[in-house]
């Protein structure tokens, strides 16, 4: 038999010697063992070198030297960081290590002995089988597969496994030398990767993705069979109501008994789906005709006469159902979803709580507004939005000191299309979720870029929407972008309405502190425009206040504007807060400002918003002309 030092030291000596390509978790092993060995032949060699000893002596002293060594050998074997085991030709082990032992819950005394198959999985006993009989064959050197084995409290764990055989000098097989790590928390960590990338967190029910996935499969079916194929899409009517006045956590309940409805009552072969908010999709497969799908959307529809249990509270909801048929209504998934939209449209058009087939030539009265949605839904997949940046300029010194982040969206249909053309619409969908993540995160990337390139001591701000901050998820998205980034959080600045702080104010308090808590700064836009009160001003974590450009406009001429702004910056300043007046385009406006010492300010007078690369080249400009000036 070849002892155990040689044939370790065989089976994991690493190319050249070069352990940057080995595991880090095996190098200390390997390491360990190469000098145990090399300690080994110094010890055998000052032997074989001494001529005071005999020939039965130096036998003696030599195999003295190895029982040593091989035991530093077993005790290096036992320290591995990964299973270690022999396993004898007929699947028995007859060496373990103490990792192994401690990956499976078993003592030594209760493994050896004992069975390969004895210890797996039920499912997984079998798997390896065809790749041991190659092995002993000689027809493949090692192999490596992943399986299950069974832990001592009979719970599954996966382990990643690795068989090489050692061999008698006469080739037939001795021992298997297994090597073996614990991936189960890799296994787990994927399958809730997996899970994410395709089914929704909070209904459990298949995403975008998956139903995709799923479209394509049926309509290879519906081919096949010679059948059509319905998609209902549909979303709650006035669900927006149910948010404001029973709050978030009474609009998820109902979202989850909503699923769990469908999941109920929809036959097996049909899918259901939700795609975001409080928008879902029944994939309807098996029916003849027409008719029939009919049948099922209105089966749909019936789901909505029971109340739902939202928190304990009694809600009656109402959903607009639109319906389009493969292949007549559309070939392909962005085709059949969008010809949905539109009839789900129609249905609202009528006063929603209705099921309404798509129909080529329908009338609705918003048609660019439905034609709208539907691009907004793509615009996100196909990359079409993009920031400018507008510069904010502090008044004293003419410094830039940030920039303003300001959506803008290149529609191939419609061309560059400002805010105020789409904003509404995605903030009434929910879309301005998704939308406000990607600006947030854009926003942050190109501020980092730019630092990185050389523009120091610049800060961002980020608009949010009513519905961005009615979101749970607000602030792990904030802090999320931040880490991704990796820009500091003293460099954002996020800028909240005052109708959108006035609405809840317990909520209101706990999210600021959140987002406060994570380093953000916090500034009200279109301050004067709303609700405006010394309560919430010394209640909230503000930083900041903006003064609409409505009364910026006319005060050089109006009095009473001048007057406003006039309050506002004593105001803001006599609270430590800053001020930053928008839609400055005159010199006499600045005047006025500088007069009044308000901080910072922006608008055309100093530049129009512009894209990432105009506007960092704009700001180098100014520092290399600074820098010049010195």
């Amino acid at each position: 038999m070849e002892p155990l030092h040689s044939l370790l030291r065989r089976q994991l000596k690493p190319p050249n010697g070069d352990l940057s390509a080995v595991p880090e978790e095996w190098r200390a092993f390997i390491q360990a063992v190469n000098e145990a060995y090399r300690q080994f032949d110094d010890d055998r060699t000052m032997l074989e070198r001494s001529m005071e000893l005999s020939s039965q002596e130096l036998l003696q002293a030599n195999a003295d030297l190895k029982a040593k060594n091989e035991a530093r050998f077993q005790a290096t074997f036992n320290q591995a960081a990964v299973g270690l085991a022999h396993v004898s030709p007929q699947g028995q082990f007859t060496l373990v290590n103490r990792r192994l032992c401690e990956i499976l819950g078993y003592r030594e005394a209760d493994i050896i002995g004992r069975t390969v198959k004895d210890i797996s999985f039920p499912a997984d006993r079998d798997v390896a089988d065809k790749l041991v009989l190659s092995l002993h064959r000689g027809e493949i050197d090692k192999f490596s597969l992943e399986k299950r084995y069974l832990h001592a409290n009979g719970a599954a764990l996966w382990v990643n496994l690795t068989v090489a055989s050692v061999r008698t000098p006469e080739g037939d097989v001795d021992y298997d030398v297994s090597v073996i790590e614990d991936i189960t928390e890799r296994k787990r960590i994927e399958g809730e990767l997996e899970q994410m990338a395709k089914y929704d967190t909070l209904s459990g029910l298949p995403n975008r993705n998956l139903l995709q996935d799923r479209l394509g499969l049926a309509q290879a079916r519906a081919r096949r069979l010679g059948q059509p194929l319905g998609l209902a899409l549909f979303d709650l009517d006035r669900f927006k109501e149910v948010n404001d006045s029973l709050g978030h956590s009474a609009g998820d309940a109902l979202l989850y008994e909503l699923a769990q409805r469908l999941k109920s009552n929809m036959r097996y072969t049909d899918t259901v789906a939700r795609l975001g908010g409080d928008e879902f999709t029944v994939l309807i497969e098996g029916c003849s005709n027409r008719e029939q799908i009919g049948v099922a959307a209105a089966k749909i529809h019936r789901l909505f006469n029971v109340p739902f249990m939202a928190n304990g509270q009694e809600v009656y909801s109402t959903a607009s159902i639109g319906v389009c048929v493969y292949p007549e209504d559309g070939e392909d998934f962005t085709e059949l979803i969008k010809n949905a939209d539109i009839a789900m449209y129609a249905a609202k058009r009528d006063g929603g709580d209705a099921v309404r087939f798509y129909a080529s030539d329908q009338q609705v009265k918003s048609s660019d507004q439905i034609s709208m949605h539907g691009q907004l839904r793509r615009a996100l997949e196909r990359e079409e939005f993009e920031l400018h940046y507008q510069p904010k300029v502090e008044v004293r010194s003419g410094r830039v000191l940030g920039v303003e982040a300001l959506i803008r969206w290149r529609s191939p249909e419609r061309g560059l299309v400002m805010p105020l053309e789409f904003i509404k619409l995605a903030e009434d969908t929910g879309l301005i979720v998704p939308i406000g993540e990607w600006v947030l995160g854009k926003a942050c990337r190109d501020l980092r870029e730019w630092r990185d390139s050389g523009l120091p001591d610049l800060a961002v701000a980020v608009n949010l929407s009513t519905r961005q901050f009615r979101d749970q998820g607000l602030t792990a998205m904030v802090a999320a972008a931040l880490s991704h980034s990796g820009l500091d959080p003293r460099s954002l600045e996020l800028e909240i309405t005052e109708s959108v702080m006035m609405e809840q104010t317990t909520h209101t308090t706990s999210i600021l502190d959140a987002l406060v808590g994570i380093g953000v700064r916090i500034s009200i836009d279109d301050f004067g425009t709303g609700y405006s009160s010394l309560a919430y001003l010394k209640r909230f974590p503000v930083q900041a206040l903006k003064i609409d450009r409505g009364f910026v406009r006319d005060i050089e001429t109006d009095h009473d504007d001048a007057a406003i702004v006039k309050a506002i910056v004593q105001l803001a300043h006599s609270m430590n807060l800053g001020v930053i007046a928008e839609g400055v385009e005159t010199a006499d406006q600045l005047a006025y400002l500088t007069s009044l010492h308000c901080d910072e300010y922006q608008g055309y007078l100093f530049s129009k918003p512009l894209p990432g690369d105009e506007v960092a080249r704009l700001i180098r400009s100014q520092r290399a002309g600074e820098l010049a000036a010195e």
